[in-house]
């Protein structure tokens, strides 16, 4: 069933937009290294055995605390993968061109609709941390019956795996945020700044700003 997945589309950005020149020598690898961080394996294949377990012991668990947090966590990691961080990124790698060391650049608009995205995956992350803390302390707690003992540890070695891969995520996120910021500014400039509102150089900064924003929302309006 697909009524609940969403399709984030990408803006179309005008031929005259893009740029060629020249890349900073290592750029190019480390875009691609970013890409892959987002598309590992070992990644998709966690998210499987989540929703796997989730769809075997629905029925058996649907009354209890604990499938409610692997619930919400299955629905933290679709959205995750929903994102397509891997696919944004596949328009704003530089392309090599006829002349040597000369690349074709992606267009400024391409790269600051790439870093809103990124900011929204950084926050899913964050949250999705979070989850994955609560899901272990919820499937710790049924350790003791021994009927739904091997049901727990599954759960718990796999939000264990997917804990210490996200923290990694996380760091990666801020320096790969911090440099595609710096490199949008050095691109030709555009009219269309739609997505370059509110971003600035560090990705901290914005997720700070957000949460003080939602927090003087409630003190006002509730």
């Amino acid at each position: 069933m697909n009524w609940n997945k969403r399709s984030l589309e990408l803006p179309v950005c005008p031929e005259e937009d893009t740029d060629t020149g020249l890349v900073n020598n290592g750029w190019v690898p480390k875009l691609y290294y970013f890409q892959r961080l987002f598309t590992k394996k070992q990644l998709y294949e966690e998210i499987a055995i989540i929703q796997r377990i989730l769809y075997k012991n629905t029925l058996q668990h649907r009354k209890s605390a604990h499938l409610r947090k692997l619930v919400e966590l299955s629905r933290c990691l679709k959205r995750f993968q929903e994102l397509n961080l891997s696919d944004i990124m596949d328009k704003i790698i530089p392309t090599k061109t006829g002349d040597k060391d000369i690349y074709k650049l992606p267009s400024r608009e391409m790269v600051s609709f790439f870093l809103t995205r990124l900011v929204g995956g950084y926050k899913l992350l964050s949250k999705t941390i979070n989850v994955l803390e609560d899901t272990y302390v919820a499937f710790h707690a049924i350790l003791r019956q021994g009927l739904f003992m091997p049901f727990a540890l599954i759960v718990m070695s796999s939000t264990s795996r997917l804990h210490i891969y996200f923290q990694f995520v996380l760091k990666e996120m801020n320096l790969c945020y911090k440099m595609s910021y710096h490199w949008m500014s050095t691109l030709k400039q555009v009219k269309n700044k739609e997505y370059e509102i509110g971003l600035t150089e560090s990705i901290d900064d914005i997720v700070i700003h957000s949460k003080y924003d939602f927090i003087n929302y409630i003190f006002i309006y509730l």
